[in-house]
């Protein structure tokens, strides 16, 4: 599979800025939004060769069964249980947890993948009060995790995972399943009568952020990507790294030091730290300006969907230089597609994690996107007129001039 994809995809020349988006794979460059679909699906299949795994479409057979239900916060919301298969012969289980305002309507829904010792979403209650509905699934239900240990996970492990079993065809690592898990539970609440199904957010923080831009990119149901703290194959940047004035080298996570055996192998395509990321064990670069792609792509997938990120400005281990530089990257995408100002980033002082302030930015966010507040918000985006080129930001193209 290497040798394919290197074949089809590979840079003849380093390329020490961010690829540019707007490039044909014959290299001749797009002149109007209408020939963005096509240019998306060119970038998406690649992700998908190089990063992902090819994933499976959805399984047209997704049912839920409510196991429990209680109310809480004085009986402002209920708490549900739902058991949730699909796949061949139904075959695939994951458990949803489920937070809803108990009042008639049809409400926004934020899904997130749960993983070990993770928090629940800050601020339950408020989040309910201001109308949302809370989504979430244990990772474990679709593929392993090393968790916070970063327990050894073998390969004959993850090949025995309920998602390696029922689709043995594919070759998607464990972000793309838990991605894909997500959707499934999106599926199950768009039957409900609580549920807008215009207004589905994918949310995560630090692997579980790398999960919802995944989710974003592969399902078009997600309105909103909303990500935290996600780093190397996340918000991210493969090529540039550092924290709050691009400090840090040696300190950060990049695409050799994740992907390799005695870490997260399984998360990505192997393949891809093999061929580009430093082999010696450190967090150093490797071959990254040989990648045809960077994450600048994959949040341009969204686009024209609103995505907000929220990073730590103390939090170098998840790069918050690079995310800024993978932000403004994307911005010329939103914009050719006349979604400017739909492309937000939040900063705070702190460490890594996702905290009751990021969950209130986000909130704020969503409220302006699906309900036109009008809040004042702490979120940055690229305003009309302004110019989101800088010398800092390692790419000198620009969107296509209409």
């Amino acid at each position: 599979m290497k040798e394919r994809w290197m074949a089809q995809y590979a840079l003849k020349a380093p390329c020490a800025q961010l690829p540019d988006p707007f490039i044909r794979p014959d290299g001749t460059r797009l002149n109007r939004p209408e020939e963005w679909p096509a240019q998306r699906a060119y970038w998406k299949k690649m992700l998908q060769d190089m990063l992902y795994g090819t994933i499976p479409p959805p399984p047209g057979n997704t049912k839920g069964e409510v196991v429990e239900m209680q109310a809480t916060f004085g009986g402002a919301a209920l708490r549900q249980t739902v058991r949730i298969t699909c796949g061949p012969q139904g075959e695939v289980a994951l458990q949803a947890k489920i937070l809803r305002p108990n009042r008639p309507g049809r409400f926004p829904a934020i899904i997130r993948t749960a993983f070990d010792r993770q928090t629940p979403f800050p601020d339950e209650e408020k989040a309910v009060a201001r109308g949302y509905v809370l989504a979430e699934y244990s990772c474990f239900d679709l593929a392993p995790d090393s968790g916070m240990e970063n327990r050894a996970i073998t390969k004959e492990a993850f090949a025995a995972c309920p998602l390696a079993k029922a689709y043995p065809g594919y070759t998607w690592k464990a972000i793309a399943m838990w991605a894909w898990g997500q959707s499934r539970v999106a599926d199950y609440l768009c039957t409900t009568d609580y549920v807008d199904a215009q207004k589905l957010v994918t949310t995560g923080c630090s692997r579980a952020g790398k999960v919802a831009l995944c989710a974003a990119a592969n399902d078009e149901r997600f309105a909103i990507c909303a990500i935290s703290a996600s780093g190397c194959g996340g918000g991210g940047c493969f090529r540039f790294m550092g924290g709050r004035m691009g400090e840090g080298t040696g300190l950060y996570e990049s695409l050799g030091d994740m992907i390799r055996p005695s870490k997260f192998w399984f998360w990505f395509l192997e393949e891809l730290g093999a061929a580009y990321g430093d082999q010696q064990g450190t967090r150093g670069l490797g071959r990254e300006d040989y990648l045809p792609f960077d994450l600048h792509i994959a949040r341009a997938l969204v686009a024209p969907r609103p995505t907000i990120t929220t990073e730590a400005l103390d939090d170098i281990y998840a790069n918050p230089y690079g995310t800024y530089v993978t932000w403004r990257a994307a911005e010329e995408v939103y914009r050719f597609l006349g979604a400017g100002g739909k492309n937000a980033i939040h900063y705070r002082e702190g460490g890594h994690g996702f905290t009751a302030q990021d969950a209130g930015v986000m909130l704020d966010f969503f409220d302006n996107t699906f309900f036109d507040k009008g809040i004042n918000a702490a979120y940055k985006t690229v305003a009309p007129g302004e110019d989101p080129l800088s010398p800092a930001l390692h790419y000198t193209w620009r969107a296509p001039q209409l």
